[in-house]
């Protein structure tokens, strides 16, 4: 078993190229044989996603490059992959998985003898980093609409934003702790994506969310019936 640590990262596009680190760690009790490979996530947060492999004929077009690419970790051994950022400009925030696949040598014998060598690779289960590149200048920007119990939630912005959490109110005066937290919060909602939520009851007259924008967290709400755009953090 390994622990890949963090899980998320965001940095600003640069004009020069940007090294960043991830933790790797051999939790395990064998020896831990690591491949790491980079792809890019066009239409992130849709259901129309698609994963470009990385292209090792023109990482600067790709846009980041991973060193090193293999790893081998003894039990309780810690290291650390670097990431290159080589985006240099970008009008709206770039998306990557870096997957860490942990693979297990399979013994074998290839003559029927006692003698045993590596016949194969057997995948054990893959950890995926998700690094976002954003804008050198990121302009967050949700619209909130909340009409006949359906909460809309559309990035008008260049960069993503957190939804920690939604809470429906029965009316502005109420305070949060008296608000009733939905179940699914949202999670990420990435420039130019739409997501909505049916609310559980259609009666309800605010809503209010909980986000991060740059990592900045804040309460947003909506007025009864109506649009708003939300401010920037």
């Amino acid at each position: 078993a390994i622990t890949v640590s963090p899980m998320l990262m965001t940095v600003l596009a640069s004009p020069q190229p940007e090294m960043h680190q991830v933790a790797v760690r051999n939790t395990g009790h064998q020896v831990a044989y690591i491949k790491v490979e980079l792809d890019e996530v066009k239409s992130p947060g849709t259901a129309h996603y698609q994963l470009i492999p990385f292209d090792h004929q023109d990482p600067y077009q790709f846009g980041i490059a991973v060193t090193p690419d293999k790893l081998i970790l003894q039990p309780g051994e810690r290291t650390f992959v670097r990431l290159v950022n080589l985006v240099q400009h970008t009008s709206t925030d770039k998306v990557y998985l870096v997957k860490f696949v942990p693979e297990q040598p399979l013994l074998g014998s290839l003559d029927g003898s006692d003698h045993q060598v590596h016949v194969g690779i057997r995948v054990i289960m893959a950890y995926a980093v998700t690094l976002v590149i954003r804008p050198v200048v990121p302009k967050p920007q949700l619209a909130l609409t909340l009409r006949e119990g359906v909460l809309t939630v559309q990035n008008t912005g260049n960069t993503m934003v957190r939804v920690y959490a939604v809470y429906t109110c029965k009316n502005s005066s109420i305070p949060l702790d008296q608000c009733a937290k939905i179940a699914n919060p949202i999670g990420f909602v990435y420039p130019g994506v739409t997501k909505t939520e049916t609310l559980p009851s259609a009666s309800v007259g605010q809503v209010r969310i909980q986000q991060t924008v740059l990592g900045t967290y804040s309460i947003v709400s909506t007025p009864t019936s109506s649009d708003i755009k939300l401010q920037k953090a």
